[in-house]
């Protein structure tokens, strides 16, 4: 009987250790996946921004090399944030200023993405950022983040990244005035963008849906 009982025990203690074996085993395997979904995030994304740098070196930008591959990496991080597709803002860096970082518009609009300071510093104050002044704007990674962020509020307010484009170009208040009028808003630079992205998509990305040319309208 006593050796019974200690066989039971015995038993019992094996069936513990197998039970906490295939536990660790099942904790390990769950691991494993999350490692390589990582990892395979980690890949994807490094891909996504080698396809940036890809698009900006053939635009010749006359940027330098590091120039290049930290705008990409600004754009890449952005575009995934806010849910634009970076062609789409690669296309605007490229309708608005040419990247030009240092370019300045005849209205006042700033580097590449041709941000006006007061829009900025309303962001950027927004952001929590520190607004050293106009200059700022001359910084790829300030006026990239401000242009998108920008882009994104105009949509949520206009209900559609066409209307947006125009209000981004035009101005807010000129395409709410000519809303409430039941006027036509105007198209043309709203083509040039839509033209070049879809330029850059056929190229780039040609198994993406034409039509689409931003994150889900509100």
């Amino acid at each position: 009987m006593i050796y019974s009982r200690r066989i039971a025990v015995v038993l019992a203690l094996l069936c513990v250790a197998q039970i906490v074996g295939i536990g660790m085993l099942v904790r390990d395997n769950f691991t494993q996946k999350d490692m390589i979904r990582r990892q395979d995030d980690e890949i994807r994304h490094l891909k996504d921004r080698l396809r940036i740098l890809e698009v900006i070196e053939d635009l010749h930008t006359n940027l330098t090399p590091q120039q290049e591959s930290s705008l990409a990496a600004h754009v890449d991080q952005c575009s995934r944030s806010y849910g634009f597709d970076p062609l789409l803002v690669l296309a605007m860096i490229q309708v608005e200023s040419s990247f030009g970082p240092r370019a300045i518009s005849p209205k006042g609009a700033y580097g590449l993405m041709q941000v006006r300071p007061s829009t900025a510093r309303a962001e950027v104050t927004k952001l929590g950022w520190e607004w050293a002044g106009d200059h700022n704007l001359f910084d790829p990674a300030i006026n990239v983040r401000v242009g998108i962020e920008y882009l994104s509020k105009l949509v949520a307010k206009f209900g559609s990244v066409e209307k947006a484009l125009i209000a981004y170009n035009h101005g807010e208040t000129a395409v709410r005035g000519w809303l409430t009028d039941g006027l036509s808003l105007p198209q043309a630079y709203l083509r040039r963008v839509q033209s070049e992205y879809r330029r850059l998509q056929s190229r780039y990305d040609p198994t993406s849906c034409p039509s689409f040319i931003g994150p889900p309208t509100p």
